[in-house]
């Protein structure tokens, strides 16, 4: 019994598990940096959604640019880990900073946006914090 039920979509099980590997391998691994990113993703995600949905103006155009942005985050971060594994060997003292770095960018950006969502929505969000998150975009050369 327990072998047949392990046995089932033992394929499709498999084909799942090697992706799984493949993008954790391409991004470096989870560690709380990624982990920080995702919550904040999905937080920025599901309170961009109720501001649409409150107001009205859900479009499924915003909704494929916000998933383009996420695939676009994967795509950066698989980008630096690649460069992180390149510099491993020449400058090891550099190993893995640059994706460190990179996510720690992506957060900003995503915190600062969870930030304005709030503060659409009607919750009081400190100037002085979205100042300073936005010094820190325009450091990085955001628009």
């Amino acid at each position: 019994m327990v072998r047949e039920v392990f046995l089932d979509h033992l394929t499709l099980k498999s084909v799942f598990a090697a992706i799984g590997g493949g993008a954790a391998w391409l991004i470096g691994g989870l560690n709380a940096a990624l982990l920080a990113l995702t919550v904040l993703y999905v937080t920025d995600f599901l309170l961009g959604f109720y501001r649409a949905w409150e107001a009205g103006s859900y479009s499924s155009r915003r909704f494929r640019r916000g998933l383009c942005k996420f695939l676009l985050y994967a795509v950066v971060i698989m980008s630096a880990h690649m460069l992180d594994l390149s510099l491993a060997d020449p400058l090891p003292f550099v190993s893995n900073y640059v994706r460190d770095f990179m996510v720690a960018f992506i957060c900003i950006n995503e915190f600062l946006s969870v930030c304005r969502h709030l503060g659409e929505l009607g919750m009081r969000v400190p100037r002085k914090l979205i100042l300073k998150l936005e010094s820190f975009q325009e450091q990085g050369g955001d628009k």
